[in-house]
């Protein structure tokens, strides 16, 4: 809350804004207080049952400020998936460059489903980046929307081990980093 009968609370610790919010006695449809309280693992595990993306403990001193705070630290419910790497796309001004993954869409064909740039050490990005420029394709191999920037599709022969914040209702990954590649089949 940051107003209340006209007075600005902006300033006022979490603590004190919060319990005006809860004096105001907003409780059922359509309004609803979302809990607080000091059980932090009780609140990560109800965000996670709700199938929300995380949660943010405040620190009850804190002033509201409009922008990130370091008294205000966001917890994220992470995912993990594998997924198949498809092509690498270069960086933009304002896009980091990153691997294409895709995965099997609705009838079994393989769609893209999002750019996430590698978060491994230089030696081990050095050798993603000689197996991705060994397996270039002039094929693009799957069903892949118009694109902002340039891709180097490649042949689908790397699995990438890939962390995620959730999927969006289109399939795409929000948040996506690339933890690991490996190739789809051991050599012989």
């Amino acid at each position: 809350m940051l107003e209340l009968d006209g007075r600005a609370l902006g300033d006022e610790p979490y603590a004190r804004r919060r319990e005006n919010l809860i004096g105001l006695g907003l409780d059922g449809p359509p309004w609803t207080l979302t809990p607080a309280g000091a059980d932090g693992e009780a609140m990560r595990a109800a965000t996670r049952d709700l199938g929300l993306d995380g949660g943010v403990a405040k620190d009850p001193r804190s002033a509201w400020v409009r922008r990130r705070s370091r008294r205000w630290l966001k917890d994220n419910h992470w995912r993990y998936g594998t997924f198949t790497v498809v092509g690498w796309a270069a960086s933009t001004a304002k896009e980091p460059g990153g691997l294409v993954l895709g995965a099997p869409g609705a009838v079994g064909e393989m769609r893209v489903v999002g750019v996430a740039p590698l978060n491994v050490d230089r030696e081990t990005r050095a050798i993603v980046m000689g197996l991705v420029d060994g397996l270039r394709t002039g094929q693009v191999p799957l069903f892949a929307p118009w694109w902002r920037r340039p891709v180097q599709w490649i042949r689908p022969e790397l699995r990438a081990e890939v962390r995620y914040l959730e999927r969006t209702p289109t399939g795409m990954l929000r948040h996506a980093s690339v933890r690991q590649v490996t190739p789809m089949r051991e050599p012989a």
